[in-house]
C-alpha cells in the first residue's frame, strides 16, 4: 500500500496510513488534553469502513499498541481475534497475547453487534487504540444517515466519514442507502438542476406519476457527493460532537480502468471547517490534480494496491493518458 499526503507545499509518499493520518501527533495531543487513555476513532458513512479499520489496526499492532475493534451497529464476524462472550477478562487476555481484539455479541447472518456500553467502557481501558465501526451501509458506497445514525461513542477523539467514489455516475437508487433522506438534502442544499440527470420514465401525463415515483433516479455527480457528505455527516456531527475532529473520507477512487484496479483507494480530508464544491474525480491520478478543492485543502491521499495478478502488471506503473501516475519523486 502506498500513501500520499500534502505537507509544506509538496506531495510526500509513505507506506504508512498511520503516518499519513498523523496519528502520532493526534494521539499525543489528545493525551495531553485528556490524560492517559485510549485514542478512539469512529468511522461512519459507506464505502470501506471495515477495510480502513483493518489497515489502521494492523499498523497500530505493528507499532506495539493494543487495539480494540468494536461496532455500535453490526459488522462481519471476524475469523480471528474475536471475543464474543461479553467478558472483559477475555478481551484483556486476547489483547495481551495478540495485540488486537474484535469484541461484540453474536448476531444473525454471520455478524456481530454492539457489546453494550458497560463492557465497551471497561474494554476501552484495556486498549491504546479503539476503532469503532459506528454506521451501517448494507455494502452500498453512498449513504445519508437518518435520525439516530451514526452511533458515536462519547469518548471518540476523531470521526472519519466515508463515502465511496464508485457511486459516481450511478443512479442514486442503485448505490445510496437512505434514499428519501438523500433526496431531501438535495432539494434543500444540492445543485439546482440535479433532476435534469434523472432517467425519464414514460411521456405525457403518465410520465409525471412515473417520475414522481422514481424521484431519486438522478445520476450521482461529484457535487452531489459533496452535498450529501457535508449536510448528511460533517455539519451534523460537528454540531453534535464539538471539539471532536470530523473528517471526510472519499474512498474507492478508481481510474477509468476501475474494474482492473479494485483495490485502489484515495482518502482525502480537509483542515478547514467549511466544505464546498469539488472532490477528487476517479480519473485524476495522484500528483496531477488540476486544482484544489474549493474551500478545502487536500491533506492526504491513500492508495491500496495489490500484486496486480488479475491486472497483469504493476498497476502503479501503468501510464494514464501518456503520463505516469506516480508523482515524479516516487
Amino acid at each position: 500500500m502506498r500513501a500520499y499526503f500534502y505537507q509544506c507545499g509538496i506531495w510526500t509518499g509513505t507506506d504508512s496510513l498511520w503516518h499519513g493520518l498523523g496519528l502520532n501527533g493526534r494521539i499525543k495531543q489528545a493525551r495531553s488534553g485528556k490524560g492517559p487513555g485510549p485514542f478512539v476513532v469512529s468511522l461512519a458513512g459507506a464505502g470501506g469502513k471495515t477495510s480502513t479499520i483493518r489497515r489502521l489496526a494492523w499498523e497500530a499492532v505493528g507499532r506495539g499498541l493494543k487495539v480494540l475493534v468494536v461496532t455500535t451497529t453490526h459488522m462481519a464476524r471476524p475469523g480471528a481475534f474475536g471475543v464474543f462472550d461479553g467478558n472483559a477478562e477475555e478481551i484483556r487476555n486476547v489483547l495481551e497475547r495478540r495485540g488486537l481484539a474484535v469484541a461484540g455479541r453474536p448476531a444473525e447472518k454471520g455478524k456481530i453487534t454492539f457489546t453494550g456500553w458497560e463492557l465497551y467502557k471497561e474494554a476501552c481501558s484495556l486498549a491504546d487504540l479503539v476503532l469503532v465501526e459506528a454506521d451501517g451501509s448494507r455494502r452500498l458506497p453512498l449513504k445519508v444517515p437518518r435520525a439516530g445514525e451514526p452511533v458515536i461513542p462519547d469518548n471518540t477523539d476523531m470521526i472519519l466519514c466515508l463515502n465511496g467514489l464508485t457511486s459516481l455516475g450511478k443512479r442514486a437508487e442503485d448505490c445510496c442507502l437512505r434514499l428519501e433522506e438523500a433526496v431531501d438534502l438535495m432539494k434543500r442544499y444540492g445543485r439546482k438542476m440535479y433532476e435534469d440527470s434523472r432517467e425519464q420514465r414514460g411521456s405525457g401525463t403518465d410520465a409525471l406519476e412515473l417520475n414522481a415515483k422514481h424521484k431519486a433516479d438522478w445520476i450521482i455527480q461529484k457535487e452531489d457527493m459533496m452535498t450529501l457528505m457535508k449536510h448528511g455527516y460533517l455539519l451534523p456531527l460537528r454540531a453534535a460532537h464539538p471539539g471532536t475532529e470530523v473528517l471526510p473520507v472519499f474512498n474507492q477512487a478508481d481510474t477509468p480502468q476501475e474494474a482492473a484496479l479494485p483495490e485502489k483507494c484515495w482518502i482525502v480530508w480537509e483542515r478547514h471547517r467549511g466544505l464546498h464544491a469539488d472532490i477528487l474525480t476517479r480519473t485524476d491520478p495522484p500528483g496531477y490534480f488540476k486544482g484544489w478543492l474549493r474551500g478545502m485543502r487536500i491533506s492526504f491521499i491513500y492508495m491500496a494496491s495489490g500484486f496486480g495478478s488479475r491486472f497483469g502488471s504493476n498497476k502503479l506503473l501503468v501510464p494514464f493518458k501518456g503520463k505516469r501516475t506516480l508523482p515524479p519523486w516516487a
